[in-house]
C-alpha cells in the first residue's frame, strides 16, 4: 500500500529531477555551441515526439513559431519560478524557520507554478489546433505512457521505502 507521505516524497523527487533536467538543459545549451548531453538528449526527446505524432515540417515550423513567440514570458516564468523555489529551499533550512515562513514560501512557489499552468494552457490551445485529430490522439497516449512510467516510479519508491 503506497502511504500519503510515501507519494508524496516521489512526486518531488521526480518533480525535481525533471526540474533538474530543464535546468540543466537551458544551462548546456546556453553554452557555446548549444548542445553538450542535456542538449543533445532534449533534442533525441523532441525528436521521438515528432516521429510519433509524424508532425511535418511546416508543423514544426508553426509549433516553434508559437514558442519562440512566447519565450520572454516562459523565461521570466522559469526565473520566477526558480527565484521562489531557491526562497522556499532557504525558508526551509533557516535556523529560525517557522511553519508560517515555509507556508508562505510554499504560497510563493504556489503562485507561479499557478501561472505557469495557465500559460501552458495557452500554449496548449494554440498548439492543439496545429494538430490532426489522430496527432492529438497520439499526444493523449503519450502522456498517458508518461503517467504510468511516473506511477510505476512512485510504486518503487514505496516498495523500497517499506525496506
Amino acid at each position: 500500500m503506497v502511504t500519503m507521505k510515501t507519494r508524496i516524497f516521489a512526486i518531488c523527487l521526480a518533480a525535481g529531477l525533471g526540474i533538474g533536467g530543464l535546468v540543466t538543459y537551458n544551462v548546456m545549451a546556453a553554452a557555446p555551441g548549444g548542445q553538450g548531453i542535456a542538449g543533445s538528449r532534449r533534442a533525441a526527446l523532441l525528436e521521438r515526439v515528432r516521429e510519433k505524432l509524424h508532425l511535418t515540417a511546416d508543423q514544426v515550423t508553426q509549433i516553434k513559431a508559437v514558442i519562440r513567440a512566447d519565450k520572454p514570458n516562459l523565461t521570466d516564468l522559469f526565473t520566477r519560478w526558480h527565484a521562489a523555489r531557491v526562497e522556499l529551499r532557504t525558508a526551509i533550512q533557516a535556523d529560525d524557520a517557522t511553519e508560517a515562513t515555509v507556508r508562505a514560501a510554499a504560497a510563493k512557489v504556489a503562485a507561479v507554478e499557478a501561472e505557469g499552468a495557465v500559460e501552458r494552457m495557452k500554449l496548449f490551445h494554440q498548439i492543439s489546433p496545429m494538430l490532426t485529430a489522430e496527432q492529438r490522439t497520439e499526444f493523449g497516449q503519450m502522456q498517458g505512457q508518461w503517467d504510468a512510467a511516473i506511477n510505476h516510479l512512485l510504486e518503487r519508491a514505496d516498495g523500497a521505502a517499506g525496506e
